[in-house]
């Protein structure tokens, strides 16, 4: 431990682990760098490797999801290893030890991007703090708030608040949100009903 843990915090994190396993071991910290998906593009990652539905990555999809992580990386990997690093990742990960993983432990597997809200006082947003949410989840700059940016803005307040982001909890929030808040039903949200999907959350 001594050895390896550099910052003397008692623990081992990505970068300290990576220095312990062999340079063709370091699976984990290979297919954590870059900064992380955004919970966009976790929700899709989700939905292509929980295959069956489930609400869970299970064994065999967790192995489909390293095998293709390493690919992306230009790596293949032998059947003996994949099989290795999926028993890993699941001794890692698996909380409650029933061998598949669920939203939040895939998450800790493959964290997320940093949380635009997660240093904002909702208690007390004004113009410009409305002014700046509204251009950070309007990606594509066409002054509304589309379907999946709304995505990523439902899940960021769900992380915000410590309660579940999964493709539920998204989706369910989305359907309130979509019922109250989009006045002119045209399925998007603009600047106006921004303010309206704060207020009715209770912001």
């Amino acid at each position: 431990m001594q050895k390896y843990d550099k910052n003397k915090d008692g623990k081992i994190d990505m970068r300290e682990l990576a220095e312990v396993l062999k340079p063709e071991e370091n699976f984990l910290f290979l297919i954590r760098t870059g900064g992380g998906p955004s919970s966009v593009e976790f929700k899709k990652i989700w939905s292509k490797y929980d295959a069956d539905a489930s609400g869970y990555i299970e064994a065999c999809e967790l192995k489909n999801f390293l095998r293709d992580a390493y690919a992306s990386c230009g790596k293949s990997l032998s059947a003996e290893k994949l099989d290795e690093y999926t028993a890993a990742a699941l001794k890692l990960y698996d909380r409650d030890d029933n061998h598949k993983l669920d939203f939040n432990e895939m998450i800790k597997l493959l964290p997320l991007a940093t949380n635009y809200l997660k240093d904002l006082q909702f208690d007390d947003l004004k113009e410009a703090d409305f002014k700046n949410i509204f251009a950070h989840y309007d990606k594509n700059n066409d002054n509304s708030i589309e379907a999946c940016e709304l995505d990523k803005l439902l899940c960021d307040l769900l992380r915000k608040d410590g309660k579940q982001a999964n493709p539920k909890a998204i989706g369910d929030l989305k359907q309130q949100v979509m019922q109250h808040c989009d006045k002119n039903k045209d399925g998007k949200i603009q600047y106006g009903e921004l303010k309206l999907v704060f207020k009715f959350l209770g912001k």
